[in-house]
């Protein structure tokens, strides 16, 4: 038989009992219970559960204040006092003192903040303060076309032209660009969203509204947010500029082997690991007849189909009366001749040098001897 102490559940830190295992472990998920493990850790006693109660509520009644620290010489601002004197002592805070002597005594001053700030709230303002804020961002905004760009505002002469300008400067294009019906009409709605809204066409569930367009097109182009969001949260949100009903059918797959893919428009995929063949360029076929003349052969040699030098053409009308391939063929082989008569004329002309010079040199070698009569 079991002893009564242990059937008892049981809270040694706020020390509280129990009557089930399901009341202590939802004690121990509980702030009050957390609360006294942190005073435990720190060797103070438990408080009770009225006492808990009472110490939160003071803290939820009290603001806590929270102080900022200004240099009017160095322009920094810091957030702790430690931060401040870690600023005194900085070499650059010494140099702006030195400079400025007179303001030595009232260049940091402390600043309040109060912690809980009152949020604006749109819900409550009235309609006709918030159309007098958007009609006063609209005077305010850029003029508004297809034309001008979203992020720097130059003008091209044409839609097209605007969208290949945000393309190559700030890597802009519109998502499934052949299924929008009105790209002027977005164009414009991203120009609303942002110069009258003052929101970022990539973050703007994330992050709040700016204070004017040129803080936001900044934004844009300072972290890349040069983009549309376009995935299943925000697709609705552009539904109005988009028809799918004339979406082209999808390309299947008609037949695969083990190296390449044959799609349903008749384009042929190859596998990477056959990439080296793809590269190679394949020499073409050779049809001239002046070069299949000539194949294997160190001297060119006219082909039999076509005039040669020593035939005779009976005058320049003749001549020009060939058709074109057979004319600059006949041309070619003319040429031809002349380079290889000019290359063994050149030959020649070398070895006779050689042999001239080597005799003069030869002859050096010879001293002549003087014959007396005795």
């Amino acid at each position: 038989m079991s002893s009564p102490l242990q059937q008892k559940f049981i809270c040694s830190t706020c020390c509280i009992q129990f009557s089930s295992s399901e009341e202590r472990t939802t004690h121990f998920k509980s702030d009050y219970h957390v609360f006294n493990m942190k005073r435990k850790a720190v060797l103070m006693e438990p408080v009770s559960l009225q006492k808990y109660k009472e110490i939160m509520a003071k803290d939820v009644s009290f603001k806590t204040e929270e102080c900022t620290y200004y240099c009017s010489l160095c322009k920094k601002r810091y957030n702790t006092e430690n931060q401040m004197k870690e600023h005194e002592l900085s070499k650059k805070h010494k140099i702006n003192l030195k400079k400025n002597p007179q303001r030595a005594a009232d260049c940091i001053k402390k600043q309040t903040i109060q912690a809980e700030e009152e949020e604006e709230d749109l819900e409550n303002i009235p309609e006709q303060t918030l159309d007098e804020m958007i009609q006063e961002r609209k005077s305010l905004a850029p003029k508004r076309s297809g034309k001008h760009c979203l992020f720097c505002g130059i003008e091209s002469q044409n839609t097209e032209e605007n969208l290949t300008h945000m393309e190559k400067e700030h890597s802009f294009f519109i998502p499934n660009i052949e299924c929008c019906c009105d790209i002027s009409g977005l164009l414009n709605y991203l120009h609303d969203k942002i110069c009258i809204g003052y929101l970022c066409i990539w973050c703007s569930g994330e992050t709040s509204s700016f204070h004017s367009y040129e803080s936001v097109r900044q934004h844009m182009i300072d972290v890349c947010h040069c983009k549309m969001r376009y995935d299943d949260k925000t697709i609705e949100e552009y539904d109005d500029y988009y028809d799918y009903s004339s979406v082209p059918d999808p390309i299947e797959i008609i037949d695969m082997d083990d190296t390449s893919m044959t799609l349903s428009n008749g384009m042929t995929i190859g596998h990477r690991s056959m990439a080296n063949y793809y590269k190679q360029t394949v020499k073409p076929v050779e049809t001239r007849a002046c070069v299949l003349a000539n194949q294997g052969r160190s001297h060119p040699q006219i082909p039999v189909s076509m005039p040669t030098v020593n035939q005779t053409i009976g005058s320049s009308k003749a001549l020009m009366a060939l058709p074109e391939k057979t004319y600059a063929d006949y041309v070619k082989s003319i040429l031809r001749r002349q380079m290889v008569n000019n290359k063994t004329h050149r030959d020649q002309q070398q070895q006779y040098r050689k042999w001239t010079k080597l005799g003069i040199q030869g002859n050096k070698l010879f001293k002549p001897v003087c014959q007396t009569n005795v």
